[in-house]
């Protein structure tokens, strides 16, 4: 996910999108706890998209307090 693309996104959306992550996060570690075979670059991308996330929520809180 480009930041441009979270940019435009709504704080709920954002919100919602950082859910949904975090769950696949978690279902992803599990997968891994279990023993399946599971892709570590799409994990740490997930991981990175989450911060990036958590990022932006940020800024456009700090924007809005500014004005």
């Amino acid at each position: 996910m480009k930041p441009g693309e979270i940019r435009a996104m709504s704080e709920a959306a954002i919100l919602s999108d950082i859910a949904d992550k975090q769950k696949k996060i978690l279902e992803t570690r599990c997968a891994v706890a279990m023993g399946d075979e599971v892709n570590a670059a799409d994990l740490k991308k997930m991981k990175r998209d989450v911060a990036r996330l958590y990022t932006i929520k940020r800024e456009k809180e700090l924007s809005e307090g500014a004005k």
